[in-house]
């Protein structure tokens, strides 16, 4: 068979399985309520994920048997080990650093355990670290993106305002009390008023006397954006979620973070 009729075989291959694919994920009950539903990119991304595993298999260095059964154990003591720590205030790092530290002092424990034993343990503790390094350096990757884009967004969207407030009246000084009250307290703010009668302006004089006044300002005119992107604007999507997605956009809850 020469190398031409070898690769017309593996793409015939690769479609009649990526058929399948979407053809199967169509069909399931949940399709409808997800967010593949809305992707108009799920046949692309589907096409990547089957491409690489197919690669993986077919490769010249074959992969050892991989056991449902042997990865189990340790994929559900690792669940148990990061939601402990999550609910005892303990981050992702800081769970690595004790899983290689626990390592490393396994290895000086032959007067303790065993050969097998170490060496079973040793197996469990590379697993669980790979798991949870990884786990940290995809929050790292999210918090340098909202970084970027929290500097990005302050960079080309500088506040108007300016000055202090100026008035002694009675409406005025029932006015900066209100605002003594919300400096205080980690309070939710809502400022009515007419247009014109300096709302945003409030809202940026709080902001900068606050205790979060070194995090992000974000401010976010709601009528200006339509009605398709609010969720976008909002919320934010990955790189390929729909047409036109060609990068991925931090949404402004995630940019107003601790702000």
């Amino acid at each position: 068979m020469t190398k031409k009729d070898s690769l017309k075989l593996y793409q015939e291959k690769e479609n009649k399985l990526l058929d399948k694919l979407l053809s199967e994920l169509s069909e399931n009950p949940h399709f409808s309520s997800s967010n593949l539903h809305h992707n108009t990119n799920i046949p692309t991304v589907s096409k990547r994920l089957l491409k690489n595993l197919l690669s993986t298999v077919d490769s010249s260095s074959p992969l050892p048997k991989i056991s449902k059964k042997t990865f189990e154990p340790v994929l559900e003591l690792w669940h148990h080990l990061i939601k402990e720590h999550m609910q005892g205030g303990l981050s992702t790092k800081d769970t690595a650093l004790l899983i290689y530290a626990l390592k490393t002092s396994i290895k000086d424990s032959l007067n303790l355990l065993s050969y097998e034993e170490i060496d079973h343990l040793e197996q469990i503790l590379d697993l669980l670290g790979i798991l949870t390094f990884e786990m940290y350096s995809i929050e790292n990757e999210k918090l340098i993106s909202r970084q970027n884009e929290q500097i990005n967004y302050l960079q080309h969207h500088s506040s108007p305002i300016s000055g202090d407030i100026v008035g002694s009246s009675p409406s005025m000084k029932q006015l900066y009390k209100a605002i003594g009250l919300v400096l205080e307290n980690d309070l939710t703010v809502l400022l009515e008023g007419e247009s014109g009668t300096g709302k945003d302006f409030i809202a940026s004089i709080i902001h900068t006397n606050s205790k979060r006044s070194s995090k992000p300002y974000i401010t976010l005119n709601c009528g200006a954006i339509p009605r398709d992107l609010i969720e976008s604007e909002l919320f934010g999507h990955e790189k390929g979620a729909f047409t036109g997605a060609d990068s991925q956009r931090i949404g402004k809850f995630e940019l107003a973070h601790e702000g």
